[in-house]
């Protein structure tokens, strides 16, 4: 059987599984179906045979049944010339699966671009932007010496007196800290190997000063600091990790080069506080225990000590800065006879990420021109996406769709692309951003925050969504503006295919004026 006679059959069969639909379907959609049909067909007979051709045909008597018996339950002629966002997800989904390498390139395209983007975002939001998980962090300040009336230092440590002066100066310092960090051995237990981590030593109120308090057990107490204090312990929560995670741990007695402390607390697991440091990188700690002197009875001249302060809410910069100023003045006249020494404090968190904050604001430069450039690459795309679905939106015009119908079902293609770009720029982030922090130095500030949580998910998904959605609509827009040459070539491919339709229900006759009639009739409808 030749193929001509094959389409003729097959275009027979369609026609009579339209019959399945209800009559208003058939009336404003049949054509376009069986047509579309018949195409298949065709294809299917050049692919793989009659085979294939046979195949089509039971998987059109399938549609047809589900679908029609679809359409006489739940009537939506409204929905066929308006749109919903039920059926723009359906069709959009499957036109997008009739398209693969369409969706590979434009999800690997924002899996990889905006996934980067998402890692730059992640290292810039999470060191400059995201606050330090302390109470009120704005009001806290480290300060510094200014040695350089006696030598080429800008930044020293303090001595102890120098805390002790600004704890009792009172005013807008609403109370300082002292700090010291050691390198000890650790040993969990009696009889486990021990292993060297970072204490800091510190006045007993740094925990109230940070506005943070231990999820397990207490923070240390004021009468725990000084010559005559318990040997008490604070471990971090990586360290409390480390050792097994046991809730049991409060009252035990671990060992600090060798000699016995109590734990009688452990740490949020954000908690990160880093001593900053007078020369090279912030200094971590695994635990905190309290200093055993009377920092008022130490050496003035011994620079050890970071100092730590807090200013009263609503403070001013310049306030705090006249306040340690002022304290500088009384400490260089009373230990160093008026020779020039000056105290000066800086922001906890603008000094935290001072020596890094260049390098990053130009890498979160890098990731705008980053998005912009994915944008350029995706409007190549997705245009020549909308160039070659001309003809199907001329389809979609003439068989009554109105134009809000096709724009809504355009972008949300758009929609659905961008969200499945945006899941992958995602997973993506979340495999980027730890490669990069293990490979990251180990004194780059904020190191343990820098990861990707729910709410960056969410801007990078939304992000994905958005900018296919973006380039959509304004080619939409751009549609619009040609609406009249739109409506005007709609008609016209409307005509040629019904013409061309008439000519096919009688290929023996002469169909030149049958062609004018059916053009005709559709001009004037």
């Amino acid at each position: 059987m030749s193929g001509e006679r094959l389409l003729d059959l097959s275009e027979r069969w369609f026609r009579l599984l339209e019959r399945l639909y209800p009559p208003d379907f058939s009336d404003n959609m049949g054509t376009a179906v069986v047509e579309t049909y018949r195409d298949r067909a065709r294809d299917a007979l050049r692919r793989g045979g009659v085979l294939r051709l046979a195949a089509l045909w039971v998987r059109a008597l399938v549609d047809s049944v589900r679908n029609g018996a679809g359409e006489r339950a739940r009537p939506a002629v409204r929905w066929r010339r308006s749109g919903n966002w039920g059926r723009d997800a359906e069709l959009a989904t499957r036109r997008l699966l009739r398209a693969p390498a369409l969706v590979l390139a434009v999800v690997g395209t924002l899996g990889v671009g905006l996934g980067l983007f998402a890692v730059v975002y992640t290292v810039v939001h999470k060191v400059l932007i995201e606050p330090l998980p302390y109470k009120e962090p704005g009001n806290l300040y480290f300060v510094w010496r200014d040695y350089r009336a006696f030598f080429d230092l800008g930044r020293g440590w303090l001595a102890g007196t120098d805390v002790a002066e600004l704890q009792k100066a009172g005013g807008v310092i609403e109370d300082a800290a002292g700090l010291l960090r050691q390198l000890t051995t650790f040993a969990a237990r009696e009889g486990a190997d021990a292993t060297e981590i970072s204490v800091i030593v510190t006045s007993p109120n740094l925990f109230d000063l940070l506005g943070v308090q231990p999820v397990l057990g207490r923070g240390f107490a004021k009468e725990e600091g000084g010559p005559k204090r318990p040997p008490v312990i604070v471990l971090t929560n990586e360290l409390w990790q480390r050792i097994g995670a046991d809730r049991a741990i409060l009252g035990t007695t671990v060992r600090l080069n060798g000699e016995p402390y109590t734990v009688i607390g452990v740490l949020p697991p954000k908690f990160g506080f880093v001593r900053n440091a007078s020369l090279g990188p912030p200094q971590r700690a695994d635990a905190y225990t309290t200093l055993n002197i009377n920092l008022a009875q130490t050496n003035p001249s011994a620079g050890s000590y970071a100092g730590l302060v807090r200013a009263r809410r609503g403070t001013s910069p310049q306030a705090v800065a006249a306040a340690v100023d002022a304290v500088g003045r009384v400490v260089d006249a009373r230990d160093f006879k008026s020779k020039g020494l000056k105290l000066y404090p800086a922001g906890v968190a603008q000094d935290l990420v001072a020596g890094v904050r260049p390098a990053l604001v130009v890498l979160g430069f890098a990731g705008i021109l980053l998005v912009l450039v994915l944008m350029v690459n995706l409007a190549s795309v997705l245009m020549a996406r909308a160039a070659q679905r001309e003809h199907e939106f001329a389809v979609s015009r003439a068989l009554g769709a109105n134009g809000s119908a096709v724009v809504r079902a355009t972008l949300f293609e758009g929609g659905l692309l961008g969200l499945a770009g945006g899941a992958a720029a995602a997973l993506a982030a979340v495999w980027g951003t730890r490669a990069l922090v293990a490979l990251a130095p180990l004194d780059l500030p904020r190191r343990e925050a820098v990861v990707v949580d729910w709410p960056i998910a969410a801007i990078v998904i939304g992000l994905g969504t958005s900018v296919p959605w973006f380039v959509r609509s304004i080619r939409v827009s751009r549609s619009r503006m040609f609406a009249p040459w739109t409506k005007w070539s709609t008609t016209r491919f409307a005509a040629s295919g019904s013409a061309r339709s008439c000519c096919r229900a009688s290929p023996s006759a002469r169909c030149s004026w049958r062609r004018w009639v059916c053009s005709a009739s559709c001009l004037v409808r």
